[in-house]
């Protein structure tokens, strides 16, 4: 949707709100975090190598003028983006301000732990994820039993789990599925059964 500030490409005021009830814009997020907060989410949630250098020009940016739509966003990171990977830099971008808007970290884990309690001895839970943060929480939690990655064990060793793995090689699209549904391209999918 063009006007909630989703796309790169059409113009729109920067919203990036699932839910129109939250409190929290993309707009606010880039006029009001702290150049470390804004370094720290882009880091995190898009893989963002020179968080840091962006951070601090989007900052610089908005001490001149507020960051209000999609352009100028776009025109805040100028100076950063790759010629030849113009899209993915920027959907990397709005990518880490969208997950950052809407909490969606806190709500895959919320997600996953009441799923986790929902399901039946024997019963599966299989999750597709399309990013690495997602898929990593999703693989701590399948492998480790914990989501942060800390593995408990009881006293003779063995690794405290509620899940077992059904398929410990992930799933990912074939060649000829990425061709026809080139968006499937970075999607994981990941299945355990609760013991």
């Amino acid at each position: 949707t063009a006007e909630r500030g989703f796309s790169i490409r059409l113009e729109g005021n920067l919203d990036m709100r699932m839910s129109m009830q939250s409190s929290l814009t993309a707009k606010d997020v880039v006029n009001n975090y702290t150049e470390e907060e804004l370094a720290d989410i882009l880091f995190l949630y898009g893989d963002i190598r020179n968080s840091r250098k962006i951070a601090k020009q989007i900052v610089d940016f908005r001490s001149k003028r507020a960051i209000i739509t999609t352009s100028d966003l776009i025109e805040a990171v100028h100076l950063f983006i790759p010629y030849k990977k113009r899209s993915q830099f920027l959907a990397r971008i709005f990518q880490s301000i969208r997950i950052e808007v809407n909490d969606e970290i806190n709500s895959l884990k919320e997600m996953l732990s009441d799923a986790v309690d929902l399901l039946s001895k024997k019963g599966r839970i299989v999750i597709l994820s399309y990013h690495s943060i997602e898929d990593r929480i999703i693989k701590n939690l399948f492998k480790k039993g914990d989501m942060e990655g800390n593995i408990k064990k009881d006293f003779f060793g063995n690794i405290q789990k509620s899940l077992n793995e059904i398929n410990t090689k992930i799933i990912v699209p074939s060649s000829q599925e990425i061709s026809i549904n080139s968006r499937s391209k970075s999607a994981k999918l990941r299945i355990a059964e609760k013991i």
